[in-house]
């Protein structure tokens, strides 16, 4: 049958369905969310995952919608100009990276936090938000022997993780 007057969704979801029909060992999908609605996206999310487990099957995606791939994916690679830049485990990554927002006393001296490893500083009025790489309790403990107002720990997802990591080796230029 011509799929040509089929709507880009549906379109999509046939290829999507030939290509997981044959079960192959490998399988590379390019932007295979693009043109899904959010019940065949969650659908197609399930087969994936019942598919890896089931048939062993190693599926390599890419993407530029992070927060799509986050919940089924467990290994990124990040191209730049046809080379693979950087890669690893997402969630060894995600437990590297610690976020923070903390707020101190008028008279806080900012340097004291230079002995951490920042790679990313934000500050709005007496709150600062600051991203750390390090071994997590080593960085509370050091926050809280500043005598912090608030400290609370915030979750970081990874498409700002791969926002960290492009600003931090350079791939990108971010002038603000």
């Amino acid at each position: 049958s011509n799929t040509n007057k089929f709507s880009k969704g549906m379109q999509r979801q046939v290829y999507l369905c030939l290509a997981l029909s044959i079960a192959p060992k490998y399988l590379l999908l390019d932007e295979a969310f693009d043109g899904l609605d959010p019940l065949a996206r969650l659908t197609f999310k399930r087969i994936i995952l019942s598919l890896m487990e089931e048939k062993e099957m190693t599926i390599i995606i890419s993407s530029h919608s992070l927060r799509e791939l986050e919940d089924i994916c467990d290994c990124y690679g990040l191209l730049d100009g046809g080379v693979i830049e950087s890669s690893g485990d997402i969630e060894s990554s995600l437990n590297q990276y610690h976020k923070y927002q903390i707020a101190f006393s008028d008279n806080f001296d900012e340097s004291s936090l230079n002995h951490l490893n920042i790679v990313s500083y934000e500050k709005v009025g007496r709150v600062i938000q600051i991203v750390c790489i390090g071994e997590e309790e080593q960085i509370n403990n050091s926050l809280i022997s500043l005598d912090p107002i608030i400290m609370d720990k915030l979750s970081i997802d990874f498409e700002e993780l791969f926002i960290l990591k492009v600003k931090k080796e350079g791939y990108i230029n971010y002038e603000k």
